[in-house]
Formats: C-alpha cells, structure tokens, sequence
C-alpha cells in the first residue's frame, strides 16, 4: 500500500457503511464474497480510497482462500477501478474527502472551545463589540 496515500488516523477510525450499495453489489453471492469485498473497502478505506495492484497483497487483504480468490477476483475488479496500477473505489475517495472536511471542522471548534475556556478566546471589548452590533442589527446577525 503506498504510504502517501493513506488518510488520517482520526479519519480512518470508522467508516459508514453504504448498506444498500453493498446489498446490491453482493446480492446472489455467496457470504464468502461479501466477506471478500468488506475486507477491501476497509483496506481501501484506510488507504485513501485505493489498493495497489498487486495480486498477492489483494489476495491476503481479502481474507479468501486461493480457492475463493481465483473463482471471485474478477468480479470483486468489477467493483473496483482497476487503473494506472491501483484499485480505487469512487464512493470511498469521495466519502473520505467529506469525512476530512467534518475532521477539519471539527478540531477548528474544538480549538476555538479550548481557547475560550482557556481563557485565550475573544477580548472583553471583541464580546462587547460583538453584542453592540448583533443589539443594533436588531438580533441579525
């Protein structure tokens, strides 16, 4: 897996599950399957959304037998992007981006939090003035 394209710690602790999507893609299959591809999408999960192309490293990520790879591989690629050396997973990069976003979001409140209760928040006179203008805008802020 390469290394530069690996996501946050924090981003990488949980990931929604899309229930329907996966329902529908493994509908038919066997559980072994299943199985196969959820250990992908979390690999993928944790790798920015792509897996390296390299048969031996998808083989032992997906958990299968030799058995269970030969006879699913294909149809796990169809699941995939396989290109430029990588197998990407569109609705994985896209879901990591929005997770990125909410992380970013929310460690700049957690921070604005610590500085207040910190006391490293807004000036006396920045609050004051704050009031003063909400108070003059008629509470339209």
């Amino acid at each position: 897996m390469n290394a530069d394209n690996r996501t946050s710690p924090n981003i990488t602790k949980w990931m929604p599950v899309w229930i329907g999507d996966i329902r529908r893609e493994t509908i038919g299959r066997p559980p072994e399957f299943t199985g196969m591809y959820l250990n992908l999408l979390m690999a993928a999960w944790e790798n920015g959304g792509q897996l390296d192309d390299d048969e031996s490293q998808l083989f032992r990520i997906s958990g299968a037998t030799t058995q269970q790879w030969v006879k699913h591989r294909q149809a796990l690629a169809n699941l995939f992007v396989p290109r430029n050396g990588v197998w990407s997973h569109n609705l994985i990069r896209t879901e990591l981006v929005k997770a990125a976003n909410i992380s970013a979001r929310r460690k700049v409140a957690a921070q604005k939090g610590n500085d207040i209760r910190w006391g490293r928040g807004p000036s006396k006179a920045e609050t004051d003035a704050l009031m003063e203008k909400i108070a003059k805008d008629g509470g339209a802020y």
